[in-house]
């Protein structure tokens, strides 16, 4: 599949998804915010600096809600791919 990524942690994921659709962390504070679940821009540094090795699943799949991406596990290893509709609009 074209569009997807493929991960073997949940901060790598969650990195690729800020970088890639040009996220900074204040931005990823307000679109998490507009869906209800506010992620603090202080965690998306922590995430940038691997300061964090897991983040909570709640965070995670908020972050993904809000950047427009969706991700399941299989065999271990994370799968994203960028929905074709984003949730949050620019």
């Amino acid at each position: 599949m074209g569009n997807t990524k493929l991960f073997t942690n949940k901060v790598a994921a969650l990195n690729y998804m800020m970088e890639t659709s040009g996220t900074t962390p204040s931005d990823m504070q307000e679109k998490t915010k507009a869906i209800g679940f506010k992620v603090n821009r202080g965690q998306a540094y922590r995430w940038a600096n691997k300061e964090v090795s897991s983040p909570r699943l709640e965070t995670y799949n908020a972050v993904c809600k809000a950047l427009g991406f969706t991700s399941k596990t299989d065999n271990g290893q994370i799968i994203i791919a960028k929905k074709t509709t984003p949730l949050i609009k620019e």
